[in-house]
């Protein structure tokens, strides 16, 4: 049985772009703590991880993406664990806005993208990532929330159909 009160939590893809070492020491440093993971394995990535042998690490697949909402609104905390390197410093993860929308604290890594939202929190090394996890996992805090639910709805596909339509005007 997973644990709900400290349950970190991640869906999407999961390839060599992934940080499982972060999530080793993760799951190393607060054996209290679960942490799930849903998605796609995209690459071979995940089974040469390791990350199958901790009991406190849940890869539970796929789920279909009506339903993924419901799992993800037990997370305490989602996380985005990527590396930082090419591939992820030109990546805007959709799953950062889906995060915002469920109304639950984020802790990523320093991409550049999410650097932009002042409700996510950016670690820059795995102990920040963990004290950002810790601090989350309680976080009651009305003022971020408003914050949060403040740019999940700047970041809708409506907001974002918007902005693509205002721009393609200035090429009339």
């Amino acid at each position: 049985m997973i644990q709900i009160n400290q349950l970190s939590g991640y869906y999407g893809a999961l390839a060599n772009w992934f940080d499982y070492n972060l999530i080793k020491y993760l799951a190393k440093q607060r054996p209290k703590y679960n942490i799930v993971l849903f998605g796609v394995k995209y690459d071979d990535s995940l089974d040469k991880s390791g990350i199958n042998n901790f009991s406190n690490i849940f890869f539970l697949g796929s789920r279909n993406y009506s339903v993924l909402q419901n799992y993800a609104s037990k997370f305490s905390v989602c996380i985005i664990p990527f590396l930082i390197n090419s591939i992820t410093k030109a990546t805007s993860p959709v799953k950062l806005f889906e995060y915002m929308a469920l109304k639950k604290p984020i802790v990523t890594t320093a991409m550049t993208e999410c650097k932009k939202y002042k409700s996510v929190f950016i670690s820059n090394n795995y102990n920040e990532f963990i004290k950002l996890i810790d601090y989350c996992i309680n976080l009651k805090d009305e003022i971020y929330f408003k914050l949060l639910t403040k740019e999940a709805l700047q970041n809708t596909w409506y907001e974002k159909a918007k902005v693509i339509v205002n721009l393609l005007k200035d090429f009339e």
